[in-house]
Protein backbone atom coordinates (compact mmCIF):
# COMPACT_ATOMS: atom_id res chain seq x y z
CA UNK A 1 0.00 0.00 0.00
CA UNK A 2 2.42 2.27 1.11
CA UNK A 3 4.39 1.71 -2.68
CA UNK A 4 1.35 3.50 -4.25
CA UNK A 5 1.80 6.85 -2.17
CA UNK A 6 5.36 6.58 -3.49
CA UNK A 7 4.35 6.50 -7.18
CA UNK A 8 1.56 9.06 -6.54
CA UNK A 9 4.12 10.85 -5.21
CA UNK A 10 6.55 10.53 -7.56
CA UNK A 11 4.21 12.64 -10.35
CA UNK A 12 5.59 15.93 -8.97
CA UNK A 13 8.87 14.54 -9.34
CA UNK A 14 8.30 12.94 -13.15
CA UNK A 15 6.64 16.95 -13.92
CA UNK A 16 9.61 18.58 -12.59
CA UNK A 17 11.67 16.58 -15.11
CA UNK A 18 9.23 17.30 -17.60
CA UNK A 19 9.45 21.05 -17.31
CA UNK A 20 13.41 20.85 -17.25
CA UNK A 21 13.57 18.58 -20.38
CA UNK A 22 11.59 20.72 -22.88
CA UNK A 23 13.63 23.64 -20.91
CA UNK A 24 17.11 22.09 -22.03
CA UNK A 25 16.13 21.39 -25.46
CA UNK A 26 14.94 24.95 -26.20
CA UNK A 27 17.76 26.19 -24.33
CA UNK A 28 20.67 24.25 -25.23
CA UNK A 29 19.62 23.59 -28.89
CA UNK A 30 17.77 26.85 -29.63
CA UNK A 31 21.25 28.53 -28.06
CA UNK A 32 23.18 26.66 -30.04
CA UNK A 33 21.25 27.92 -33.14
CA UNK A 34 20.93 31.23 -32.07
CA UNK A 35 25.00 30.95 -31.02
CA UNK A 36 25.73 29.77 -35.09
CA UNK A 37 23.54 31.86 -36.31
CA UNK A 38 24.79 35.40 -35.07
CA UNK A 39 28.35 33.86 -34.86
CA UNK A 40 28.67 33.32 -38.63
CA UNK A 41 27.88 37.26 -39.34
CA UNK A 42 30.44 38.28 -37.02
CA UNK A 43 32.93 36.87 -33.96
CA UNK A 44 31.87 39.55 -31.48
CA UNK A 45 28.00 38.38 -31.94
CA UNK A 46 28.28 34.94 -31.60
CA UNK A 47 30.82 35.82 -28.41
CA UNK A 48 27.65 38.05 -27.17
CA UNK A 49 24.95 35.18 -27.81
CA UNK A 50 27.18 32.36 -26.48
CA UNK A 51 27.36 34.66 -23.37
CA UNK A 52 23.06 35.21 -23.20
CA UNK A 53 22.68 31.37 -23.79
CA UNK A 54 25.04 30.16 -21.30
CA UNK A 55 23.45 31.17 -17.82
CA UNK A 56 19.66 29.50 -19.25
CA UNK A 57 21.78 26.99 -21.16
CA UNK A 58 23.25 25.77 -17.62
CA UNK A 59 20.13 26.65 -15.72
CA UNK A 60 18.01 24.05 -17.23
CA UNK A 61 20.75 21.51 -17.58
CA UNK A 62 21.45 21.90 -13.45
CA UNK A 63 17.56 21.80 -12.98
CA UNK A 64 17.21 18.59 -14.60
CA UNK A 65 20.26 16.84 -13.61
CA UNK A 66 18.68 17.49 -9.97
CA UNK A 67 15.13 17.04 -10.45
CA UNK A 68 16.07 13.33 -11.70
CA UNK A 69 18.93 12.70 -8.59
CA UNK A 70 15.77 13.83 -6.34
CA UNK A 71 13.11 11.81 -7.93
CA UNK A 72 15.70 8.23 -7.36
CA UNK A 73 17.45 9.83 -3.50
CA UNK A 74 14.02 11.00 -1.97
CA UNK A 75 10.65 9.39 -3.28
CA UNK A 76 8.05 10.10 -2.07
CA UNK A 77 9.43 13.94 -1.00
CA UNK A 78 7.27 16.20 -2.49
CA UNK A 79 9.27 19.50 -1.63
CA UNK A 80 12.41 17.68 -2.25
CA UNK A 81 11.06 17.48 -5.80
CA UNK A 82 10.27 20.87 -6.27
CA UNK A 83 12.88 22.78 -4.68
CA UNK A 84 15.87 20.83 -5.59
CA UNK A 85 15.58 21.32 -9.51
CA UNK A 86 14.83 25.48 -8.68
CA UNK A 87 17.59 25.63 -6.20
CA UNK A 88 20.55 23.78 -8.63
CA UNK A 89 18.91 25.25 -11.53
CA UNK A 90 19.59 29.07 -10.22
CA UNK A 91 22.81 27.93 -8.52
CA UNK A 92 24.09 26.53 -12.30
CA UNK A 93 22.53 29.36 -14.75
CA UNK A 94 24.57 31.11 -11.94
CA UNK A 95 27.48 29.30 -12.39
CA UNK A 96 27.59 28.70 -16.34
CA UNK A 97 26.62 32.03 -16.62
CA UNK A 98 29.97 33.69 -14.90
CA UNK A 99 32.17 30.59 -16.11
CA UNK A 100 31.33 32.00 -19.91
CA UNK A 101 31.47 35.40 -19.17
CA UNK A 102 34.98 34.83 -17.20
CA UNK A 103 35.78 33.12 -19.93
CA UNK A 104 35.48 35.44 -22.88
CA UNK A 105 36.70 38.69 -20.62
CA UNK A 106 40.02 36.61 -19.41
CA UNK A 107 40.95 33.66 -21.58
CA UNK A 108 39.39 34.45 -25.13
CA UNK A 109 41.28 37.49 -26.00
CA UNK A 110 44.46 35.99 -25.26
CA UNK A 111 43.95 32.81 -27.32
Amino acid sequence: MQNLDVEKDNKTAKIMIGIFAALTVLFVCGGGIVTGIAGAGRESDGVNAAMAMMGPACCSLSGLTAAVIAMFATPGNKTAHIAAPIVAGLAGGCLGGFGISFFFAAIWPSL
